[in-house]
């Protein structure tokens, strides 16, 4: 029976980027949208036919299908990438150079996709460098991987809140909540932001963000 081949692909997945879809042999992120290659790897067989074997056959492709619905390990050295990425994005962000901070984020997403806090960190680098579209998708990237990270709920509820999605910033500042105990300082200080941010503001006079002022225990 031949053996199985390996083969890597780099595509563009923004929707909205005419290289959508289409196979990149080099480089780590669009050249086109600028938004990190998703990495896939597939594999190729040819099964031959056994005279008579049709059970034979059955079988082979059942064990072929398994394989293809399971994932290749994470490599070690990719992970380590990502992380030191990640550790040199966050120390640019913390100097205010949040454009290269953002692209150390991209080369973690791309070296380790399985990664929830290099999503994360790209979408707070690419809210802060008004790619807005790009940072609502690095955020539900990470909450796919991570969806009990509180901090990337209320980030993203705060973005969405500033382009006007009430419905969709509120989602997510609920499930902020019941992610954070109500006396918790993360929980306040959120609650000061919603106050002091004029973007923000609107949302106070929504029903249910009311309630989770009021369980702060502040007036």
């Amino acid at each position: 029976m031949p053996a199985l081949t390996r083969v890597v692909q780099r595509r563009c997945e923004q929707r909205d980027c005419e290289r959508f879809g289409m196979p990149v042999d080099t480089g780590d992120v669009c050249s086109v949208c600028k938004n990190p290659l998703v990495v896939r790897t597939k594999w190729n067989t040819w099964l031959a036919m056994v005279a008579g074997g049709v059970s034979l056959v059955l079988a082979v492709t059942v064990v072929l299908l398994l394989r293809f619905h399971t994932s290749p390990p994470r490599a070690p050295g990719l992970i380590k990438e990502a992380g030191l990425a990640v550790s040199l994005g966050e120390r640019l962000a913390s100097r205010g150079l949040y454009e290269k901070a953002r692209i150390e984020f991209l080369h973690a997403t791309v070296a380790d996709p399985e990664s929830s806090m290099a999503w994360a960190n790209l979408g707070a680098a690419a809210a802060v460098t008004r790619r807005v579209k790009e940072a609502r998708g690095a955020y539900e990237k990470a909450l796919a991987l991570a969806p009990d990270n509180w901090l990337t709920h209320y980030n993203l509820a705060v973005l969405l809140a500033r382009e006007g999605d009430r419905e969709g910033a509120v989602h997510h500042l609920e499930r902020f909540a019941s992610l954070t105990g109500p006396r918790e300082e993360k929980r306040r200080k959120a609650i000061d932001d919603l106050r002091g941010d004029p973007a923000l503001r609107g949302l106070l006079g929504d029903p249910r963000v009311r309630d989770l002022i009021a369980q702060t225990g502040r007036k």
